[in-house]
């Protein structure tokens, strides 16, 4: 668990701690991915079911390998995940002050659902996102 702390202690905007890492939520266990390499986390996203999508709650990239693909790779298998599990959209929200995140996002093909003060509601197509899955599981993510 300290790896994910310590990880998304890197990222901008709120911070999470255990207790919303460890949360359960309808189809969390199966749609959650984490990239691993050679010093270890690279990257994860924590994504769960909600109505007929997947919504991905949390993406985090370790600055070191920011641009490298595993952003892309990591929504791919959450994408191809929800598709096994019947669901055809993949929504998250974004602040609105991250603009390289939301960059990110529209090369991919999100497009804007919804708005707040401070944040866009993103949303995409599975199979807009769907490439060979290449990360792994994220169900150890409980023991760790």
């Amino acid at each position: 668990m300290g790896e994910f702390l310590r990880l998304d202690q890197e990222t901008d905007g709120d911070r999470w701690d255990e207790t919303h890492f460890l949360q359960e939520l309808p189809g969390k266990w199966e749609c959650s991915r984490i990239a691993l390499g050679d010093q270890g986390v690279e990257g994860f996203a924590i994504a769960s079911v909600k109505g007929n999508a997947v919504h991905v709650h949390r993406l985090v990239i370790h600055a070191a390998h920011r641009r490298g693909g595993i952003g892309k790779r990591l929504l791919a298998d959450v994408a191809a995940a929800a598709e096994r599990l019947g669901l055809d959209h993949m929504t998250l929200k974004v602040a609105r002050s991250n603009a390289d995140a939301i960059a990110f996002y529209r090369r991919l093909g999100f497009e804007e659902a919804g708005t707040t003060d401070r944040s866009l509601m993103l949303r995409s197509p599975c199979d807009r996102l769907r490439e060979t899955p290449r990360a792994d599981p994220l169900n150890g993510l409980r023991s760790a």
